[in-house]
């Protein structure tokens, strides 16, 4: 008489070997993988226009320098004189990071899904955005003498992106920050810093042509992973000759306000 369960060992054996193996390696997978929320609102004073900018990113980060996400988000504005001329539209991209130390190559394909009134912009604009950018930042903080909550901030950042649905424009922004941060014990903060803040791009659009200089307050509090900040923002700024076809009506404005809210989470 056979053994049936000694013949079927090594059978058994090598099923529990590769069944621990496929559950270290998805664990390996689930650990590398961060899903993150973002979510920004604000009101321009100067262009009197609304704006909001949402998403949700997953994104798979083994230990290499290559990551790779995918994004659901939506992106609209609405100016307050003209209510009817918006353009908005929801959004997915996969894409692939490349990065080293603080910086990071960003590499996707937008596909875009149009909503609101059917206007001439949003007829015009394209549907699908390759889109490329480049992007570094880095941020340092020291603490005062006056107190352990006390610290002051510095955050730098620069970026170039390219846009093919853009008329494959190439958009540089950079800014820098600094001021004093006072940490409270409810696991929130307030913030007072100075920005200054240049944009060029090579299709020579007016409101990518220009430097601004802000002085923001921020009041931010954490609420487990979720982070919640209010934003208000004196602005100044000049808008540099660009010599695109585009007329500028916000020329003579040279000083106005922003109020933002902003909403963040790492799960």
């Amino acid at each position: 008489m056979v053994n049936t369960l000694s013949s079927s060992a090594p059978f058994i054996q090598n099923l529990i070997v590769l069944t621990s193996a496929f559950v270290i390696d998805f664990g390996t997978i689930k650990a590398a993988v961060s899903n993150d929320l973002y979510s920004e609102n604000y009101f321009l004073s100067r262009e009197r226009i609304y704006v909001t900018s949402s998403r949700w990113r997953s994104e798979y980060s083994p230990s290499t320098p290559i990551s790779i996400y995918c994004q659901l988000g939506n992106e609209a504005d609405k100016p307050v004189d003209h209510p009817f001329d918006t353009l908005s539209y929801g959004y997915f991209s996969p894409g692939i990071d490349l990065h080293w130390r603080d910086v990071h190559l960003y590499t996707d394909r937008r596909t875009k899904a149009f909503y609101g009134p059917d206007t001439t912009t949003q007829r015009l604009a394209q549907a699908t955005d390759d889109r490329s950018m480049l992007v570094y930042g880095k941020t340092w903080q020291g603490r005062l003498a006056l107190g352990r909550e006390l610290i002051w901030s510095h955050e730098i950042y620069s970026e170039s992106y390219y846009s093919s649905a853009d008329q494959n424009n190439v958009i540089t922004s950079d800014f820098f920050r600094s001021g004093p941060s006072l940490i409270t014990r409810a696991h929130g903060g307030l913030d007072l810093f100075g920005e200054l803040f240049v944009a060029k791009d090579l299709n020579r659009h007016f409101y990518n042509n220009r430097s601004d200089v802000k002085t923001n307050v921020r009041w931010r509090q954490d609420i487990g992973t979720i982070n919640l900040s209010f934003i208000g923002s004196l602005l100044a700024n000049r808008y540099f000759p660009h010599g695109g076809p585009e007329r500028n009506p916000y020329v003579d404005r040279v000083f106005g306000y922003r109020a933002m809210a902003v909403i963040g989470g790492v799960f």
